[in-house]
């Protein structure tokens, strides 16, 4: 990869890590708790997108040069962390309405440690295949500019 484009080891890496990450995204999106709308199964996927929050957290500490993928609940679903970790008691600010507390259901950390070894044996075949199909289209390109 090193004798890439960086363009073009990024695209492979990210290829790789999307395919890589189904076993995980399906084992989640089915271990998830059905709440009241139903959203949080739904809304977990595979993406390169931070939130603000995340990218700050991040900042300094990743190399720009590092392709990274999360696999997690979208924006769609901005309480997937509360059902994971749990809560304690909580009041709501306005009123002071008592709305309880929520004991944790890590179903990402169940579903990860379920299928972690699928995930990194399907990224090592998915690499291959990848790194296959980028030498054969850069050994076309250079064929069609040879002649």
């Amino acid at each position: 990869m090193k004798e890439m484009k960086t363009s073009t080891a990024r695209g492979v890496a990210r290829r790789s890590m999307k395919k890589a990450f189904e076993p995980f995204v399906a084992a989640a999106k089915s271990a998830a708790p059905v709440g009241f709308t139903g959203e949080l199964s739904e809304n977990i996927a595979v993406g390169t997108k931070l939130t603000q929050n995340q990218r700050r957290e991040l900042r300094g500490s990743v190399s720009r040069s590092v392709t990274q993928m999360y696999a997690g609940a979208t924006k769609e679903a901005p309480h997937a962390h509360l059902v994971e970790f749990g809560t304690g008691p909580r009041w709501q600010k306005s009123t002071g309405r008592y709305v309880g507390e929520m004991p944790a259901n890590p179903f990402m950390r169940r579903s990860w440690e379920a299928t972690k070894g699928r995930v990194l044996a399907k990224l090592s075949k998915q690499l291959g295949e990848e790194l296959e199909k980028a030498a054969a289209r850069a050994a076309r390109k250079a064929a069609k500019a040879r002649g």
